[in-house]
């Protein structure tokens, strides 16, 4: 019965450090019986403080295990410690591309490349067709996403 309990806590604590659902699930398979045999084997009072007790010591090891891992040295290499407050995914020099115009390098349908003050850029239509060689305006800038406009040339 304890080694079942010991060994239920064990298998549950490593599903921390090896996700997949197994691990968990024979752990909890372990714990639930851990208390059926306290259940069988000790009677009904016996069982129902057993139940308790490994209610109540799961909980706390979940709580424990929240609260302190993240800051443990298994836990700070297994958890992100930065933020991602004021990151942006923006290239620095896209948004100076607005307005500008240039050759499409490849069809757009709807994305390619276009050729952009002598730059390679990767741009996307707003669902239309341009066929290689238009002539594209950038019209908008969403972080790495540079939305174009186009129309045919002659000549």
């Amino acid at each position: 019965m304890i080694f079942l309990l010991i060994l239920g806590l064990l298998m549950v604590c490593v599903e921390v450090f090896i996700p997949g659902g197994i691990v968990g699930t024979l752990g909890g398979l372990a714990l639930i019986g851990c208390v059926i045999l306290a259940f069988t084997s000790q009677g009904t009072t016996f069982g129902l403080y057993w139940l308790s007790g490994v209610m109540v010591i799961t909980l706390l090891g979940l709580f424990l295990s929240i609260k302190f891992l993240p800051n443990s040295p298994a836990g700070r290499r297994l958890f992100l410690s930065s933020s991602e407050k004021g990151y942006s995914a923006a290239e620095g020099g896209l948004t100076d591309l607005l307005g500008k115009t240039g050759p499409a390098l490849t069809n757009l349908r709807p994305a390619g490349m276009a050729d952009i003050d002598g730059s390679r850029i990767d741009v996307v239509t707003a669902g239309e067709f341009v066929a290689k060689g238009t002539v594209v305006k950038i019209i908008r800038v969403e972080g790495n996403r540079v939305l174009v406009g186009g129309k045919k040339v002659d000549g």
